[in-house]
């Protein structure tokens, strides 16, 4: 992601190269903090450019015929604030058959809603949490 203090209708082509040299000399470190690293002197090309931030998001996607799931881990580093980094560990679940039928029109009132939203909830629960729970020491 690159951020600018200028708006760009498109990149400028003197902007190509050094931002192609500042990615090409990053090293694949698993050891230091967001999985990134640059040789001394290589993080930053002049004053310009320099590497404000790395973000490494891992994703699994679970699709069914009535919901999906997104589980995400997030190792970020901003170097900006004093290296500080966050991890983020965050679930999204999209009930996809219900926001198909309110769209369409053809849940019959709140009733039907909160009975649908109960039968994926129970089965998030019992598929997903009972049983991560049975696998966890």
């Amino acid at each position: 992601m690159l951020f600018t203090r200028e708006t760009f209708g498109q990149l400028p082509d003197d902007m190509d190269l050094p931002i192609k040299e500042l990615i090409e000399s990053a090293n694949i470190d698993p050891t230091v903090k967001g999985g990134l690293s640059w040789p001394p002197g290589k993080e930053c090309i002049g004053d310009r450019f320099l590497v404000g931030a790395v973000w490494h998001d891992k994703y699994k996607v679970f699709k069914g015929p009535t919901m999906t799931l997104k589980l995400r881990y997030a190792d970020r580093n901003d170097f900006t604030n004093s290296k500080k980094r966050v991890v983020v560990k965050e679930v999204v679940v999209k009930m996809t058959e219900i926001t198909k039928q309110l769209k369409d029109g053809k849940v019959p009132g709140n009733e039907a809603v909160n009975r649908m939203f109960e039968e994926q909830v129970k089965l998030v629960w019992e598929k997903l949490l009972i049983n991560h729970n049975r696998l966890s020491p």
